[in-house]
C-alpha cells in the first residue's frame, strides 16, 4: 500500500505526533506529581 502525502499533510502529521508526544510527556510528569500540574 503506497500513500502520496503532500507537503502540508506531512507537516500536518508532524505536528500531531509531537501533539501527542507532548501529551503523553504532560501526562507522565503530572503522574508522578513533579508539582501537581502542567501548565499550557
Amino acid at each position: 500500500m503506497s500513500v502520496e502525502l503532500g507537503e502540508g499533510d506531512v507537516i500536518l502529521a508532524i505536528k500531531a505526533n509531537a501533539f501527542r508526544r507532548g501529551v503523553t510527556l504532560a501526562a507522565m510528569v503530572n503522574s508522578q506529581g513533579a508539582s501537581g500540574r502542567v501548565a499550557w
